[in-house]
């Protein structure tokens, strides 16, 4: 027969194992639940806070019962209760455990896909039907890793397209803060700033992009977006400068050509001015392609001053 002091020891380690376990469940609860869970959530939550009951009642005079009776069969002949106790204890922390590490990112994964897919089924904006369920999953995938900086990311874009600029900037800061080391989210988030009318924190943020040596694409879209911002802040010469590099990156982006067009008529250079509206027209007639995004000011301007030439 185990003396007191072995029972004892078994009933400490037994309630630690518990406590662990209850408290990892209750956290996965909380990032789940915190996120409006759906049927696959609320089965998780469901399942683990079971066992995390069952466990915990073993602890109580009636599970001490349970046990005496559980006891009768030659699995546990041989184990005090203090022993079952431990046994159930250390089972649901063996099973709480992994789920705790693994199954966020599993589930934040899944919501994610779950979005971009339902985000991108209808061309390239979402529609006002889908976009409540595009913006709950990617919730749901931020809420249960809270690092998961491309859900952010995407989540940016959702607010971005539905002209909820504020909102947009906050996610694109809050995947830069996960990663930064991405330049897209320096790309979009001047972008967004930009189109709020802070040219000044715009530029700073396409500057602080271009730090990290981005190439193609990326640093195309910062280059055009420092230019833009340039061209915001009446640093005429300067935003050329960076219009031509962004085009050296990305030769056929329409976007860098309308901010050549506006500062060369900034600097009242007609000839310069005609050659990138003639180009940007150019660019546009092309097949689409993925480019920085075109402002619709952008194609006025360009068909106003062909109409006067």
């Amino acid at each position: 027969m185990p003396s007191p002091k072995a029972d004892l020891t078994r009933d400490l380690v037994g309630g630690l194992l518990l406590a662990v376990s209850v408290t990892m469940v209750t956290d996965f609860s909380h990032r789940l639940l915190g996120a409006d869970p759906d049927s696959a959530g609320i089965l998780s939550v469901s399942v683990q806070g079971l066992f995390a009951v069952a466990a915990s009642s073993t602890f109580t005079e009636a599970g001490r019962v349970w046990i005496e009776g559980l006891r009768l069969h030659r699995p546990f002949l041989s184990l005090s209760t203090s022993g079952v106790r431990l046994l159930l204890a250390a089972a649901l922390f063996a099973g709480v455990c992994p789920a705790w590490i693994w199954l966020p990112e599993i589930l934040a994964q899944h919501y994610n896909t779950r979005a971009y897919n339902l985000q991108n089924s209808g061309g390239p904006s979402v529609e006002a039907t889908n976009l409540a369920a595009v913006v709950r999953d990617y919730q749901r995938a931020i809420a249960l890793d809270p690092g998961f900086w491309f859900a952010q990311f995407n989540l940016g874009e959702v607010f971005e397209q539905s002209y909820q600029y504020d909102a947009a900037a906050t996610q694109y800061r809050k995947a830069i803060v996960a990663n930064g080391q991405d330049p897209s989210g320096y790309g979009n988030l001047s972008r967004v700033l930009l189109l709020e009318g802070d040219a000044l924190t715009a530029l700073r943020v396409a500057d602080d992009g271009m730090k990290l040596n981005p190439s193609g694409e990326s640093a195309a879209a910062l280059l055009k977006n420092r230019s833009w911002a340039e061209l915001e802040l009446t640093f005429y010469d300067q935003a050329v400068a960076d219009a031509k590099l962004s085009l050296e990156k990305l030769p056929d982006g329409a976007a860098a050509y309308c901010m050549l067009g506006k500062s060369y008529a900034k600097l009242g250079d007609t000839a310069d001015e005609q050659t990138a509206w003639e180009n940007f027209l150019r660019v546009r007639s092309l097949p689409p392609k993925i480019e920085p995004m075109v402002e619709p000011d952008c194609v006025r301007l360009a068909e106003d001053f062909h109409e006067k030439k």
